[in-house]
């Protein structure tokens, strides 16, 4: 994962009017004095300013589950059938590298290093700026861990053979996405960042992000069709409406995924009974429209709530993801 981010949050805005007016004012300290009261005129952290860019390199080697499946044919010409994916969790480990603008350095760096900035660290953990990194100026690099969570899934679905040459298929599905309600980073350290997130945001403490998602659990249909061209191969074609798991006041572009169609077409061939090629193609198109201010995970326009994730605060902005998907299987039976 890379996560650039920016807090367009009226909170920057004051700090950056601040750096303007002691600029304006001559009130920077000399630079002949080591220690001054309080250093505003090194940087300036806006609400524009991309703040720091976060790269993850995280994963788990193994992720048990559990699926239980039936299928009842009571009719040659009629059957029924489920699956039930139970939810897994990913216990993901890695490394993370945090990097900070030049803004962020500079103004927290002046900042630390005046006596005000000492009294304030003294009774609060607060940025430093990093200016004398070990992994270098304004960098941050250690280990990071995470749970991803793979949500339970359901279908169930019924297939009639409506002629000898045609077959309908029709499912209902249901995935429990309601379950990412966050994405939850917990690093080896405290960050810099989270100093300052930590004092004003529920979702930050001093070495835990969490990116609030809070999606939603939904069920789609799908429909296809079989047509039995010859004894060895039939063609098969599929439509499925899916509606996003992603509500509309949720939508971000972490996961840009807005309410999207699949179509799909493949094919079986059997080279005799015990020999069967299987094929399928599908193509998925997913958009989303989102204006200015109707997301609290991207361009919401509320001040107080929105701090750790809100990059296009009073933006409008779209999204819209396309997916190409192959399927091959080859079954022989011994």
């Amino acid at each position: 994962m890379k996560l650039p981010l920016r807090v367009p949050n009226s909170v920057l805005i004051f700090a950056d009017t601040f750096v303007s007016l002691f600029q304006s004012q001559g009130l920077c300290p000399d630079q002949d004095d080591p220690t001054p009261f309080l250093d505003l005129c090194g940087g300036s952290v806006g609400p524009y300013t991309e703040i720091f860019d976060l790269e993850v390199d995280a994963e788990a080697s193994m992720v048990w589950n559990v699926n239980i499946g039936a299928l009842w044919e009571p009719q040659p010409w009629f059957s029924w059938g489920f699956v039930y994916q139970a939810e897994s969790v990913g216990h993901l480990k890695g490394s993370y590298r945090l990097e900070y603008g030049d803004g962020w350095v500079n103004f927290f760096g002046d900042l630390y290093q005046s006596d005000a900035g000492r009294v304030v660290n003294a009774v609060i953990p607060f940025p430093t700026g990093l200016r004398d990194s070990a992994d270098g100026a304004g960098v941050e690099t250690g280990d990071v861990s995470m749970d991803v969570i793979m949500p339970a899934h359901f279908s169930t679905g019924v297939s009639v053979q409506m002629t000898p040459a045609w077959k309908v298929n029709f499912d209902v599905k249901w995935t429990d996405w309601g379950a990412w309600e966050g994405l939850e980073l917990e690093f080896d350290k405290q960050l810099d960042f989270l100093k300052l997130a930590s004092l004003l945001s529920p979702y930050a403490e001093l070495d835990t992000l969490t990116i609030p998602r809070n999606y939603e659990s939904v069920w789609n249909w799908a429909l296809g069709f079989e047509y039995q061209y010859n004894n060895n191969l039939a063609l098969r074609f599929g439509y499925e409406p899916r509606k996003s798991s992603i509500p509309n006041d949720k939508q971000d572009v972490l996961l840009p995924l807005g309410d999207a169609e699949l179509f799909a077409f493949g094919f079986e061939y059997r080279f005799d009974a015990d020999q069967t090629l299987e094929a399928g193609f599908g193509y998925l198109l997913a958009d989303a429209d989102v204006p200015a201010g109707s997301s609290t995970n991207s361009n919401s326009t509320d001040q107080l709530n929105n701090i750790i994730y809100n990059p296009y605060a009073g933006t409008d902005f779209k999204s819209q993801v396309q997916g190409l998907l192959f399927e091959v299987s080859y079954t022989s039976t011994f």
